[in-house]
């Protein structure tokens, strides 16, 4: 899966993030965690329900990294997703539901783009 690859380097850079947080004296203990990044496509993971899937499992290696990073004291702001019905971009699978994975973690700050008309971008 395309997506796997790169997860594994996300992985290793909450824990990373983490690490450094901690490390913190406790009353300066702040970070902010910012990712302008997400799945393009269904068909960049494994199927809904299979148990490696990342775009609909809190249990994916990368949503626990997110949940540990957070639980640590980290603000984490993602992008509200790379898709959505408005994006002109072909590679889109995730039009009806572009919020997914650890764009729509309980624990993150999800934060979309709009336009000068106030109209939603659908690749933000």
């Amino acid at each position: 899966m395309a997506l796997q690859g790169l997860l594994s380097d996300a992985v290793a850079a909450f824990a990373h993030l983490r690490t450094v947080l901690q490390a913190m004296p406790e009353e300066r203990r702040a970070l902010i965690v910012s990712n302008s990044w997400g799945s393009f496509s269904p068909d960049w993971d494994f199927p809904p329900g299979h148990p490696a899937t990342y775009s609909d499992n809190p249990a994916h290696p990368f949503n626990l990294a997110v949940t540990a990073l957070e639980q640590a004291g980290a603000d984490i702001i993602f992008a509200a997703g790379t898709c959505g019905s408005e994006c002109p971009d072909s590679r889109c699978g995730f039009t009806d539901r572009p919020i997914n994975g650890a764009n729509s973690h309980p624990g993150v700050l999800s934060v979309g783009d709009v336009d000068l008309r106030g109209a939603r971008v659908g690749y933000s």
